[in-house]
């Protein structure tokens, strides 16, 4: 992905690029003496891939045996190898929640093998989806291994807290659609929440911060995508258009576009329709 297409919004080969750098670390992947600068590369690829897979189609797979999923990713988020503090750094989030974020999904694709077939789920995969539920309603940033912000401001500090209960939010409402089923109509409250979060950001860096970054916008796509309250989640939206930056103003139009379908049919989801429409999206 070129500085020009982030900025166009024309990102929808962004597969191509992700493919690329995957094939790029492929000869390196065992390798375990490397640099800090590697192990940083290696870890924000492999998170760019989970976001851009929890927007995509994919095949349904069966679950396998003692509660072992099919790993798709060479670089496992959830490895003591790749859990670097770039998360909290550069994307704002925990290492344990983008592990959670990469198991919804894996578990989802196992759950859609046996939904689409109406067969009987495996007590191993129900097991593993209310665990990590369980974890998920427990979770506290405080119990969380997160680095010192001691070196950085106040301000720093309370971005990242709100970034990362965001993601937090987003996470647990991605669950309680895509493994529980869970409707917009019953996601009210969490989505509000995940709102006031991302909102505070912004109210952060207008008053404080000069430099200022466009933010990851993963937990904003798709939870206005499950809002049925869409007030806070359009200002969030107009807000963030003060970056100029092209692949925001696309998220905000495939928004809108989910919205107006989801008015129309509202048995159908928000991810049941970027799959029927082959909506090329990287929330990030």
């Amino acid at each position: 992905m070129t500085f020009e297409q982030v900025m166009e919004g024309s990102i929808i080969d962004f597969r191509v690029h992700l493919q690329g750098i995957s094939n790029f670390q492929g000869p390196r992947r065992k390798w375990q003496v490397i640099t800090a600068e590697t192990r940083q590369l290696n870890t924000q690829s492999a998170f760019l891939n989970l976001l851009a897979r929890t927007t995509s189609s994919f095949t349904p797979s069966p679950w396998l045996p003692n509660r072992e999923l099919r790993q798709r990713e060479q670089d496992s988020l959830t490895s003591n190898d790749n859990r670097s503090y770039c998360y909290e750094f550069t994307f704002g989030i925990t290492a344990d929640i983008a592990a959670a974020i990469q198991e919804i999904t894996d578990l989802y694709e196992c759950l859609q093998f046996y939904r689409q077939a109406q067969a009987p789920i495996p007590e191993g995969l129900l097991e593993a989806c209310e665990d990590l539920g369980d974890r998920l309603l427990s979770w506290t940033l405080s119990a969380d291994k997160v680095p010192s912000f001691n070196d950085r401001g106040t301000d720093e500090l309370d971005i990242f807290k709100h970034h990362s209960h965001a993601w937090h939010g987003a996470a647990l409402i991605f669950y309680l659609n895509c493994i529980q089923g869970a409707k917009p109509q019953d996601l009210v409250d969490e989505v509000a929440t995940v709102a006031s979060h991302m909102l505070a950001v912004e109210e952060i860096k207008s008053k404080h911060i000069a430099n200022q970054m466009a933010p990851i916008s993963w937990p904003a796509f798709i939870k206005s995508c499950c809002a049925l309250n869409r007030e806070p989640w359009e200002a969030w939206w107009l807000d963030v258009q003060k970056y100029g930056i092209g692949s925001i103003r696309r998220q905000y139009t495939i928004v809108q576009e989910i919205w107006s379908e989801m008015d129309t049919n509202s048995s159908e989801g928000w991810l049941q329709i970027l799959h029927r429409r082959d909506i090329q999206v990287l929330a990030a």
